[in-house]
């Protein structure tokens, strides 16, 4: 048996350093330690805390991945933008005279501070939803139960949508009140603040001839957690994907561009400002591959189906008018939510999906091609770059207490880091612009 370990460390470590002195080649060799190193990066971010706009966990990870994008050889950017944040500082509820906390409350505060009382309707999501739509809900309070699908009934145009937990839905509508005589008593109020955040940005430009950019990126940000899976397992992979092709700088024909996002968790903000700021630069963008959540080891998902639809006429510019291009959509700590149509857009050409296709082959790796990924590559969908995103399940709950470091498998980052690279590497060294 120990002769058995030692044997097999010979060949890991040999493996380890003959990655490095290969080419360019995802496929036929990519670093064992890859996956450990990502996990080292795990650890010191969450170590951090908590990464929301404006605390000093947000100002030390923007350090952290500067300082290790420097240290990769890269050049480093940081690129400052701001937003609206409403802050809800009261939220009362009562419902035919009895006080009920709300699970979620969903509206627009920017619109100003409500104090309403007077009816409201009911929605029940495991009842007969086609006539229950028939309902006028435009400016009316809906009051529903959890689960149910809020992003269809916003789509009706309510003012307000209010989802209570079972027990405290089914015991409104169970009292003995006569039907269209129930009560709401409902005051919402706050302010809004100006927040700061940052798109950190490492670029690794080739020693050839630039043939144009490619943009690998994962937000740094977290909600209501430390954030393990997400997302500082996407911007260990970034760093250490950083590492890897800064090895290889001289096998480069393309320009490529690592960046992690601030305030995706209020709704890809980050993505859309990097977007408006950099708009001439990508119109040479051939991609951008995001990475969110990669610590599992379950299903892997990438956004492949989607295919070409709903972009921009014009690439590098959103034309579409996005509600929240300068506002946060959610509040802290998930006191309301702010949901109405996200204007979802595609951009999967054929090669893209294609090269997705082989490289996963390659490795004899399956993966589950799904669409609408929501993270930071539909702020550029929109803009018609070519774009993807890779999530690897981890089962655990993120945006919870449950989200932490010791649920990460540093697997699940090696697995997703050589993807990334695999299809990244097929078209980093070709002289041919897609």
């Amino acid at each position: 048996m120990l002769l058995l370990r030692i044997s097999f460390l010979i060949i890991f470590l040999f493996e380890g350093n003959f990655c490095k002195a290969q080419s360019l080649d995802p496929v036929a060799a990519f670093p064992l330690e890859f996956g450990e190193k990502a996990m080292v990066h795990v650890k010191n971010i969450c170590a951090f805390g908590e990464r929301g706009d404006g605390t000093e966990a947000a100002k030390k990870t923007v350090d952290y991945i500067g300082n290790e994008f420097t240290k990769a050889g890269l050049e480093i950017e940081k690129d400052t933008f701001s937003y609206s944040a409403f802050e809800a500082k009261k939220i009362a509820l009562a419902i035919d005279g009895k006080k009920i906390i709300a699970k979620q409350i969903i509206l627009n505060p920017y619109k100003g501070n409500i104090r309403y009382k007077g009816s409201f309707l009911f929605f029940y999501p495991d009842s007969s939803l086609s006539r229950q739509m028939m309902q006028n809900m435009r400016g009316k309070i809906i009051v529903t139960k959890d689960p149910a699908d809020y992003y269809s009934l916003s789509n009706r145009s309510p003012w307000v949508i209010i989802v209570l937990d079972k027990p405290d839905f089914d015991r409104v509508v169970r009292s003995k009140i006569p039907a269209g005589s129930h009560e709401i008593n409902f005051n919402f109020s706050g302010k809004i603040r100006i927040l700061q955040s940052v798109n950190v940005v490492g670029i690794l430009k080739p020693t050839q001839p630039d043939s144009g950019e490619i943009i690998l990126s994962a937000h740094w940000d977290s909600y209501n957690s430390a954030g393990a899976d997400d997302n500082a397992s996407g911007v260990a992979t970034l760093i250490e994907l950083a590492r890897y092709f800064s090895l290889h700088k001289t096998e480069l024909k393309t320009t490529l561009k690592f960046v992690s996002f601030g305030a995706e968790e209020k709704g890809t903000i980050g993505a859309v400002a990097y977007v408006d700021h950099h708009r001439n630069e990508l119109k040479n963008c051939k991609l951008m591959f995001n990475i969110d959540g990669v610590s599992g080891l379950r299903d892997i998902y990438v956004d492949l189906t989607g295919k070409v639809e709903n972009i921009s006429p014009e690439k590098g510019v959103i034309r579409e008018k996005l509600y929240f291009r300068n506002m946060a959509l959610r509040g802290k700590p998930g006191n309301w939510f702010w949901i109405e149509e996200y204007p979802m857009a595609s951009d999967v050409p054929k090669w893209l999906w294609l090269d997705v296709i082989d490289v996963c082959n390659a490795f004899n790796t399956k993966i589950n091609q799904v669409s609408g990924i929501g993270s930071d590559h539909q702020a550029f969908a929109l803009a018609g770059i070519p774009c993807t995103s890779i999530t690897i399940d981890n089962g655990i709950e993120t945006h919870t207490s449950a989200d932490t470091p010791e649920k990460v498998h540093p697997e699940g980052m090696w697995i997703a880091g050589r993807i990334v690279a695999g299809v990244v590497a097929k078209i980093a060294k070709s002289e041919i612009a897609k």
